[in-house]
């Protein structure tokens, strides 16, 4: 199925879980292109109630370039980022710090965990892979820091 993006009238591939929530009837609109923007709104209210709430600014940078040394191929591949931090735990000096934030991680829910590494997709898209950057990004997000 392929759909027209209003905005920069390009043409889209829609895969499939894209193409079932738009044959499903979710997120009702007269056109795809709405459609796909009101289920994108509701993507971004779901993320952000999801984000894990009172991790340092250290923690994200961490999950930052872990994010950036994986591609997330499908939602079930997001306990890799605690696997990565564990194994970073294991090649680093600080590894209590990286440890305690591999543990919190795992102990997120899935969706939880796909929030974390979609706020640090978004950093790395930014731009924000430095503790500066990051720190005034994530307060530009409005995301609760310790």
């Amino acid at each position: 199925m392929n759909a027209v993006v209003d905005a920069d009238r390009r043409t889209i591939s829609i895969g499939d879980s894209l193409g079932y929530f738009l044959k499903s009837g979710s997120a009702r609109a007269k056109s795809v292109s709405g459609r796909i923007d009101r289920l994108a709104a509701r993507y971004q209210v779901l993320v952000k109630d999801l984000i894990p709430m009172r991790w340092s600014v250290a923690d994200w940078l961490l999950v930052v370039q872990v994010t950036g040394e994986f591609e997330l191929a499908v939602a079930s591949d997001a306990p890799v980022l605690a696997v990565r931090l564990r194994q970073l735990a294991k090649t680093r000096g600080s590894s209590n710090e990286i440890g305690s934030l591999a543990y919190r991680v795992e102990n997120l829910k899935l969706g939880e965990q796909l929030a974390a590494i979609d706020l640090a997709e978004r950093a790395i898209a930014a731009g924000a892979t430095s503790s500066e950057k990051l720190s005034e990004w994530l307060h530009q997000a409005a995301v609760t820091l310790a």
